[in-house]
């Protein structure tokens, strides 16, 4: 009875459009957006779902008219929720609707990169510009994925409509800042427009780093191929190769386009030994991404149908093919499988807050504490990044650094826990590029302006590869000190990594290549009691330098097993031991730190970082380039020879292949030698003293 007296008592609809059109000329647009959305969830309610439509299409179209993209994109999201709850079939004049709202979502070119990182008033514009268009994509892309979804579940094809398809990708490529070929593909091959397709891999090819455009172009053919879609995969390669000829001749010598072409031919043909005579033939160049095998995985079982290979046999040969132990170790993993203990752990819940905090744009929170000059009579701003197993507090550059060189150089010296550490939250989708941008979110947060300086060490220091990578405009000068190396980047020759990992106790490489081919099993190995567990974890001396630990011994740390029994204590219960017994302060804060550290559990801290730092990046640091062409700042590496964490061998490759990257390697050091010479380290960055 309530629906119909509210189907009775709702006007007709074209007086509340007049209405809100005059409240969004008015400039009032926030407070149009809740009344399109309270408005039309009552004719939603009433189940009048054609006049909800009209009233959603109309307050988006006006709002993105006047420039208002997240709140015209939400409406636009409302309407297709409205679709799918009113079971709306996808027709011509719902599309020319998605189309109309699609072509309102500006399209603002984003300034180049390289501006002059000496004016901060450039450097603020390109900020703000990456920032918008970021929004207006995840805007769009929000819209758009909820639309495609809806016209494949009522009346479109199973995969969605390829027009919308088509707009995504296109949007996704003219837009974003940091384009992802991996996902622009996947829309393009839905979108049945391989001449379009085509056009857009040709001008990636005068866009991307050297190595990526053959790349590109295989990928799209074997997303076709996987679809069984072999008329869109020969067309799109024939048009690649006829526009590509004048422009690009040296892509026909590509092993990857070779292998490309061929299987174009094999697949006409029931040739399976053929086709896995190919893969074995070009397996290095197949090899350069996970994700083309894993295509023609697909492709094989499409074409001749061969079935998949059990995850697990793929995975756990990965890992163990070098060792000929293959039956014993599938065996402890399928009792791992198994085990219950393969689920990570879900992190530990902290009541007390001790630190301060800012909040993230996902709504995440990162601790941090600061030293030095206060942020606005500073000259000189710098982000400390802790390495593995540490926190904020845990610094050389807190703690060693001289009072009389931070008043000098008038230093702010900002340290942070990093997501799953100490206080700050874990972020279960971190990726080598999140951290850079939360970085990036926490020097905004601090107002610590256009440029800042970034140290890290150990772990840390590897992640300064990330920042030079993804957030180098706002760097002022960088500095990686011990820094780790993935042994698994694309661009270190295997031969050089597999000797640096074999320096490694046993223990360690089988640690590090669980982390790289089995994440999932990362927490699992970590905390079993059948094998021993990683020496990072335990602190077994026996991964020290002999400088490293005359290091420790001078700081109080003769029995390192005992320290490292303290770390299951949690903090209240340290504390309360730590007044009954007689320990050098080091040794007390080096104990607390861990336990600081660690008080989320491992599997956030510690688990994480080892599968993030040893697994698969979505960049190769050998092709980062030079930030500072200008000489308006520098990126240094210091390491030294006898370091038993990270092999020396794999710094010299690194440098060789990136000559402005100065480094200094420390003869006779090992790991910990930055206790020894921090005043040298933030000298040689800020005012170049060596």
């Amino acid at each position: 009875m309530s629906r119909e007296r509210t189907r009775r008592e709702l006007p007709p609809v074209q007086e509340h459009i007049d209405k809100l059109k005059k409240v969004v000329e008015e400039g009032n647009y926030y407070g149009a957006l809740q009344m399109y959305k309270s408005i039309s969830a009552r004719y939603v309610t009433a189940q009048r779902f054609s006049e909800a439509l009209d009233i959603l299409f109309s307050g988006s179209c006006l709002e993105l008219e006047h420039g208002l993209v997240n709140c015209g994109a939400d409406l636009a999201l409302l309407f297709v929720d409205t679709l799918v709850k009113s079971k709306s079939p996808c027709n011509d004049e719902t599309l020319d609707r998605i189309r109309c709202m699609f072509k309102l979502f500006p399209r603002v070119p984003v300034p180049p990169h390289l501006v002059d990182v000496s004016d901060d008033e450039d450097v603020h514009n390109l900020q703000e510009s990456l920032g918008d268009a970021r929004s207006r994509v995840e805007n769009l892309t929000s819209f758009l994925r909820a639309a495609i979804k809806w016209s494949a579940e009522f009346g479109g094809p199973s995969t969605g409509y390829p027009e919308l398809h088509a707009m995504l990708a296109d949007y996704l490529y003219t837009e974003c800042p940091e384009l992802d070929m991996v996902r622009i593909s996947r829309h393009f091959v839905r979108a049945e427009d391989p001449e379009k397709f085509a056009s857009t891999l040709i001008n990636f090819m005068g866009r991307c780093y050297p190595g990526e455009d053959d790349l590109a172009i295989a990928r799209a053919v074997l997303m076709y191929l996987s679809m069984g879609n072999m008329k869109d995969a020969n067309l799109i390669m024939d048009e690649i190769k006829k526009q590509a000829e004048a422009k690009h001749p040296e892509l026909s010598e590509s092993d990857l386009i070779q292998f490309t072409s061929y299987l174009l031919e094999t697949l006409q043909r029931d040739a399976l030994p053929l086709f896995n005579m190919l893969r074995v033939r070009y397996k290095s160049c197949i090899d350069r991404e996970p994700l083309l095998n894993e295509l023609l995985d697909e492709i094989a079982q499409r074409f001749y149908g061969v079935q998949r290979k059990n995850p697990m046999e793929g995975m756990f040969g990965d890992i163990f093919k070098e060792t000929g132990v293959v039956r014993l170790v599938l065996s402890v993993g399928v009792l791992a499988c198994v085990y219950q203990s393969v689920q990570p752990p879900p992190p530990k819940m902290f009541t007390a807050v001790t630190s301060p905090r800012i909040k993230l744009r996902d709504g995440r929170h990162l601790a941090y504490k600061e030293l030095g000059a206060p942020r606005e009579e500073t000259k000189f701003k710098m982000i400390y990044i802790h390495g593995f197993d540490s926190c904020m507090h845990d610094s050389f550059f807190f703690h060693n650094l001289s009072p009389a060189l931070l008043e000098e150089l008038k230093i702010c010296i900002v340290s942070f826990d990093r997501p799953g550490y100490g206080e700050s939250d874990p972020d279960p989708n971190r990726t080598p590029r999140s951290i850079a941008f939360d970085i990036e979110e926490l020097a905004d947060g601090l107002g610590l302006g256009p440029k800042f300086s970034v140290i890290g060490f150990s772990m840390g220091g590897q992640i300064i590869w990330s920042c030079l990578h993804y957030i180098p405009h706002r760097l002022g000068g960088a500095a990686m000190v011990a820094p780790v190396v993935n042994y698994w980047w694309r661009n270190l020759p295997a031969k050089l990594s597999k000797e640096a990992l074999s320096l490694m106790l046993p223990r360690d490489q089988w640690m590090l290549r669980v982390a790289h081919y089995a994440p999932w099993l990362t927490s699992w190995w970590n905390t079993q009691r059948w094998f021993s567990i990683a020496s990072y974890i335990s602190c077994d001396p026996n991964i020290l330098s002999f400088q490293d630990k005359e290091i420790f011994s001078r700081l109080g740390y003769n029995d390192l097993n005992q320290v490292s029994r303290t770390f299951s204590y949690s903090i209240l219960k340290f504390t309360n031991i730590m007044k009954q017994v007689s320990l050098v302060y080091h040794e007390v804060a080096f104990c607390f730190w861990k336990a600081y550290a660690r008080k989320q559990g491992e599997y956030e801290s510690l688990h994480r970082d080892l599968m993030i730092g040893y697994g698969h990046w979505e960049f190769d640091p050998l092709d980062v380039q030079n930030p500072f062409m200008n000489s308006n700042g520098s990126v240094h590496l210091w390491h030294g020879d006898e370091d038993m964490f990270v092999a020396v061998s794999l710094q010299r490759f690194i440098i060789s292949k990136l000559p402005w990257v100065r480094y200094h390697e420390l003869t006779g050091s090992g790991h910990f030698f930055p206790s020894l010479m921090v005043d040298e380290i933030v000298k040689t960055l800020f005012v170049g003293e060596d």
